[in-house]
């Protein structure tokens, strides 16, 4: 066992001491508050922020200010209204509190695992070549099942999962090639070259070769028969 492992060990210990201390309902219902706070905060903000222009500048610190403020009265209602659910469950199943630490226990142990997961999986993600790794992460007991988690969590989120890994992984060079990798001309312009060789009003479509760029022949000989049957000549 390496140190790495210890510290691990004592991280997951204390979380499951503290959950085992404040029992298992206590730490759902925190997880509840927190929650709670965070949606009404996220979701009511912008109805609260107008109130606090004429207050707070400027406008993005009064909309921080209205989330901050809902989600401090929500969080300290919601956290009251949990301690006395649980004194009121505590009181009523008297027998309750060895099952309710227990449970305790096995929750704060799975939060601490997941704790030191995400923080593997961001060490992983700041160092995504293993052979570059040190070697008292990578000879770790619990390496493995920190990678199982990881897995998990990445399984988790697609969408992160796929842009963290184009991120990590650099996209393969290509040689410069002229022909592919120049701008392209604008439609319509040919190659100078052929420009000069060719005369200036030349064209494929019926256009005059005398190098006008205005109506053709048969375009003015239509216009001129309409001008004449307008006129009555």
């Amino acid at each position: 066992m390496t140190p790495f492992d210890l510290i691990l060990l004592v991280i997951i210990l204390i979380s499951g001491v503290l959950a085992m201390t404040r029992g298992f309902t206590s730490e759902v219902l925190s997880i509840l508050a927190w929650v709670v706070a965070a949606i009404v905060a996220l979701k009511f903000y912008p109805l609260l922020t107008p109130y606090l222009h004429g207050l707070v500048t400027p406008e993005w610190l009064a909309s921080v200010a209205a989330a901050a403020g809902l989600f401090i009265v929500v969080f300290i209602a919601v956290s009251m209204l949990s301690f006395r659910w649980n004194r009121h469950v505590h009181a009523i199943h008297r027998h309750a509190g060895l099952l309710d630490r227990t449970f305790g226990f096995i929750f704060g142990i799975a939060r601490g695992v997941l704790i030191v997961s995400i923080g593997y999986l961001f060490f992983t993600w700041l160092v995504p070549n293993q052979q570059e790794r040190p070697e008292w992460l990578t000879q770790s007991k619990f390496t493995p099942l920190l990678e199982q988690v990881s897995t998990a969590l990445f399984s988790l989120a697609p969408a992160t999962g796929q842009a963290a890994s184009s991120v990590l992984s650099p996209a393969p060079s290509t040689p410069y090639s002229p022909s592919t990798d120049a701008p392209s001309a604008p439609q319509g312009a040919g190659n100078p070259t052929d420009a000069a060789k060719s005369p200036a009003g030349n064209s494929s479509n019926g256009n005059d070769t005398n190098g006008n760029t205005g109506y053709n022949s048969a375009e003015r000989r239509g216009m001129d028969r309409l001008f004449d049957s307008t006129t009555g000549n």
